[in-house]
């Protein structure tokens, strides 16, 4: 299990902001703005 989880927080670690934000569909952002709206975030 341990090497499972260093696996994970590598593959974690080697992602960057850049490369959530172009594999998240386009909707995602608009949604994100209809939320922080709704909650006043």
């Amino acid at each position: 299990m341990h090497k499972a989880e260093l696996a994970w927080r590598r593959e974690l670690a080697s992602q960057t902001l850049a490369d959530m934000m172009a594999a998240a569909p386009r909707s995602a952002a608009e949604g994100a703005r209809r939320w922080f709206g709704r909650t006043g975030s």
